[in-house]
């Protein structure tokens, strides 16, 4: 039983009646605790978009539940989408579907359907007309998960080869894809004396006034920019200095090398439990509103395309970043304590930290390696997506002009913000009816305050 976006294995629940262990040593226990939960979404399950245990020999069971379900990942030679726990919230991202309001689990439930179904046997879980092993590039950059798979004896049982997997060198796609590198918000002492003493120079670069270099260095690639850079101590200083901002484009230009909005509060309250951050956080959406249009989602702080596009990304960090309004000692202070921690972020890190570092870092761990190997399957899958709803039954009306927004549950400051979003075609209006029940069923399976909290829970 595998992933549909990362194509790896899910590992058998302690509890489960006949596991299928990877071989000794070839996964952590860490790796097998987190490999084991799941993410299932899907028009047949109950909840639709709803939080697994895998139980192996075909079977899942929804996890945290006062009601012990059982479900069953493939039948009729195809199975519903299930993801790893982070492969789940890249793929929702990308396709600006991280909501729980109903339209938005409603489309989650949709995706298999539109993107075609999930295939069966020894391929079971893998989506149509995506490149899986290609998203990274060519040659030596292609990561062949799929070649590993083999049929098994029965429905739901193909086999992975797990020897064969840690042979070729691919250790790292087993990585967590949330182990971020160290991010410093203050320049080291110990980087800018690594310098050394910076010597007269009278080469064309460097003799070049700064606000030339400015408009200059956007043009490079992330390649170009590190080997220009440590051509010679006075260019490695200014990138340790002046060119910080740069350094910063690159890094948010990336998408993937900074946490989501959930990683970053997650780790706030782990770090900072006393620190209330609500208020300095993008608006979420209303449990019975509309999401923005599937085709442009809402803006996000690793939006961007290129160090070139480095205008209108600031643009939208600018549209993220905390009131320039006088603030209170309470939102001062805090305000000054996310500036120093250790974690990157597009509104609260400083401008002038160390992101040269980080910009370095985020290319050398296993973690950031497969996270961003995760990310580039999650765009692969969600441009496959867009132009299939486009072209389908599924696609969005144009908006009337008499529309009132009533059924998206849109007040006026979120009708101005966004905008007249399109109708529902009939077909997403029946197929929405259709499930509905299914929908109403997840407050009941996992849904909050279910069971009142006080009766027992199936937790795995």
């Amino acid at each position: 039983m595998s992933c549909s976006l990362c194509r790896l294995p899910f590992t058998p629940s302690p509890s489960s009646m006949a596991p299928r262990w990877p071989p000794d040593g070839i996964l952590s226990d860490k790796q097998l605790q987190y490999m084991k939960h799941a993410v299932g979404m899907g028009q047949y399950l109950v909840g639709l978009v709803v939080n697994l245990v895998h139980l192996d020999n075909n079977m899942f069971t929804i996890n945290n539940s006062p009601v012990l379900v059982t479900i069953v990942w493939e039948t009729g030679n195809k199975t519903f989408i299930a993801l790893h726990t982070h492969c789940a919230m890249f793929f929702r991202h990308n396709l600006g579907l991280t909501s729980d309001c109903p339209g938005s689990l409603i489309e989650c439930s949709l995706i298999d359907t539109i993107v075609g179904p999930t295939q069966g046997g020894a391929h079971a879980g893998r989506l149509n007309d995506v490149d899986y092993e290609g998203v990274l590039g060519d040659g030596s950059e292609r990561v062949d998960i799929e070649s590993l798979w083999s049929k098994g004896p029965s429905e739901g049982n193909a086999h992975f080869d797990w020897q064969e997997w840690k042979q070729r060198g691919l250790e790292w796609t087993a990585a967590r894809p949330d182990v971020f590198p160290r991010f410093r918000p203050t320049i080291l002492e110990a980087r800018l004396s690594s310098v050394g003493e910076r010597m007269a120079t009278t080469d064309i670069i460097t003799t070049q006034s700064l606000d030339i270099l400015h408009i200059l260095l956007p043009y490079l690639s992330n390649k170009s920019y590190v080997n220009l850079i440590a051509t010679c101590r006075t260019l490695r200083y200014h990138a340790l200095t002046t060119f910080q901002p740069h350094a910063r484009v690159r890094v948010l230009s990336l998408g993937w090398a900074v946490p989501l909005e959930s990683e970053y509060i997650n780790y706030v309250h782990r770090m900072r439990p006393d620190l209330d951050i609500a208020d300095s956080q993008p608006e979420p959406a209303t449990e019975g509103g509309t999401q923005p249009p599937i085709q442009s989602s809402p803006p996000s702080p690793t939006d961007g395309t290129s160090p070139v596009d480095d205008a209108g990304l600031e643009t939208r960090l600018d549209a993220m970043s905390l009131s320039l309004e006088p603030m209170s000692s309470h939102r001062a202070s805090r305000t000054a304590i996310l500036s120093q921690l250790e974690m990157a972020h597009a509104a609260h890190s400083p401008v002038h930290a160390d992101w040269l570092h980080y910009l370095s870092r985020v290319h050398r761990t296993p973690a950031m390696r497969a996270r961003r190997w995760v990310w580039a399957l999650a765009e692969a899958v969600a441009q496959v997506y867009r132009r299939k709803r486009a072209e389908g039954p599924f696609a969005d009306l144009e908006p009337d002009d008499d529309d009132s927004d009533e059924e998206g549950g849109l007040d006026p400051e979120q009708r101005e913000k966004w905008g007249k979003l399109p109708r529902k075609s009939d077909a997403w209006n029946a197929y929405a009816q259709s499930v509905m029940q299914q929908l109403v069923m997840r407050r009941l399976v996992q849904g909050a305050g279910a069971g009142n909290g006080r009766g027992p829970r199936f937790t795995w």
